[in-house]
């Protein structure tokens, strides 16, 4: 119908699309743009790129290893003692003189020679802490009569029970041309 100069339409005005602003090139684009139709900058949110969870899986995993290496260092430093024995006397795996305290004991150590420049170093380790241990770690530097060091010797088991005596053998291939003439036990790991 008309009336007048003026015309009547049916048509109603559209709303126009939701924009934003690019924030490379400050172009007006489409709101859900993943990307500037303009510059072709990536507009994707930070939490919907691939790398953003890539590093949040990493970072995780750091975490968790870390804590697990901090429990298991716990639990070797609770279950292990270092102890020493030169020039092939053995002694005992406290610092503490009370025989209840001690965690293992070290005896009856000595040299073999297997021939060909190899050694044995063979002795019984007792298992005295009341539990058993699951891995347990012997290592012994051999020297010369000089004192100098000519190799070293590692000996290690598996489940050993309480109270129970385990017989080593800890192999070594001396490098230089003396044979070892003393020993020390360096250190005794386990858990």
């Amino acid at each position: 119908m008309k009336r007048g100069n003026m015309t009547e339409s049916n048509e109603t005005p559209q709303p126009e699309a939701p924009k934003k602003i690019c924030k490379k090139c400050h172009a007006s684009i489409p709101k859900y743009s993943d990307t500037c139709p303009q510059c072709g900058a990536n507009l994707k949110p930070v939490y919907k790129k691939a790398w953003f969870w890539v590093v949040i899986v990493l970072v995780a995993l750091l975490v968790m290893l870390g804590g697990c290496t901090a429990a298991c260092s716990k639990s070797v430093v609770d279950n292990t003692n270092t102890i020493s024995s030169s020039n092939g006397s053995s002694s005992t795996g406290s610092s503490s003189s009370s025989a209840s305290q001690q965690k293992y004991t070290v005896a009856d150590e000595q040299i073999v020679d297997k021939g060909y420049g190899i050694y044995t170093l063979t002795g019984t380790f007792t298992n005295t802490s009341g539990k058993e241990i699951s891995y347990v770690q012997l290592e012994y530097v051999l020297k010369d009569a000089s004192g100098a060091q000519v190799g070293t010797a590692y000996a290690n088991t598996t489940n050993l029970a309480s109270d129970t005596p385990w017989k080593f053998e800890a192999y070594c291939s001396s490098t230089s041309d003396s044979a070892p003439a003393t020993f020390e036990l360096k250190d005794v790991t386990g858990f």
